[in-house]
């Protein structure tokens, strides 16, 4: 990858990864850009490192997916691979945004028969999260 200093008639060239502290503008279009998907079996704490991450719920029982601290623009998307109940819920109380209801503490897939392909979007606007359900199972807000 080239990259030219705004201002310079420099040009630096890199071959592996390039990490950037703070923001990055882009003229143009970034090439090979992949979202990153996991799968976990157990409960997990989600870290902000992992923003744009897609997780798939792929255990054997109920697993829970615990959110980090809010802070603006991070999101994940959660998808329910198997049969069994999936939550997403975050440390603080009252702090989650969804569906007829602007202070949840969680989201849950745990009706039966509508547990698989649950999917279900988090975003922050650093004050709370956002939790939206992207399917037609049915999901359980618990204030």
């Amino acid at each position: 990858m080239a990259i030219t200093v705004p201002n310079s008639s420099s040009t630096y060239t890199f071959s592996g990864d390039v990490n950037v502290g703070g923001d990055l503008g882009v003229t143009g279009e970034l090439s090979k850009f992949k979202v990153k998907i996991t799968a976990k079996t157990g409960n997990y704490n989600v870290t902000a490192a992992e923003t744009g991450t897609i997780f798939i719920a792929n255990g054997s029982g109920a697993l829970s997916f615990t959110l980090p601290a809010a802070a603006d623009g991070l999101f994940y998307l959660f998808v329910n691979k198997a049969d069994q109940n999936m939550t997403i819920t975050y440390g603080t109380t009252d702090k989650i945004i969804t569906f007829n209801d602007a202070a949840a503490d969680s989201v849950a897939y745990s009706t039966s028969s509508e547990k698989i392909g649950a999917c279900a979007l988090a975003f922050s606007d650093g004050t709370n999260w956002y939790v939206i359900n992207l399917s037609t199972n049915t999901a359980t807000v618990s204030t």
